[in-house]
């Protein structure tokens, strides 16, 4: 479920619980249900079906394909997750130095595909650390570590 599908069931199930909307007795559904759950619970099935059964969101494929064979990019791969303040601070300084590179989001992908990213960044560290930025040549640096970072892409 994509993080806007989240932050939609989020809400809807908050004004639910605190009273917002018609009552139960106003509005059921043909499943005995108030409408509005069954609006909301046909939503949530409507994004997970944007999530193959592999568990690469629609559109993500190459993404998830350099995430699994960072070394067939030709720029460096950083594996990150949403509320990581180390990714951002990585992903500033990359952006202020003009270095291309790729965005490997693993909580945007579930199941499977979640699972194999995770072993890949495990591969880079055995903590599965974020952010983990690898480059083509397999090197690593884990973490935002400015001198290691510079080191590692040659930056002076």
């Amino acid at each position: 479920m994509n993080r806007a599908s989240l932050v939609g069931a989020f809400l809807v199930s908050f004004a639910l619980f605190a009273g917002f909307g018609p009552s139960d007795s106003q509005i059921r559904s043909s499943e005995g249900l108030p409408a509005v759950w069954s609006t909301a619970r046909a939503q949530a099935a409507d994004a997970e079906n944007v999530v193959s059964e592999t568990g690469i969101p629609a559109g993500m494929e190459e993404i998830y394909r350099l995430g699994m064979n960072p070394q067939t990019s030709d720029v460096p791969v950083m594996y990150t997750i949403h509320p990581c303040p180390h990714c951002v601070h990585l992903k500033d300084f990359l952006d202020r130095n003009g270095v291309r590179f790729v965005q490997v989001y693993v909580d945007d992908f579930t199941g499977p595909a979640r699972d194999a990213l995770m072993d890949k960044v495990r591969a880079y560290d055995n903590r599965a650390s974020f952010p983990t930025l690898v480059t083509p040549d397999g090197r690593s640096v884990v973490g935002f570590q400015e001198k290691a970072v510079k080191r590692l892409l040659g930056m002076n």
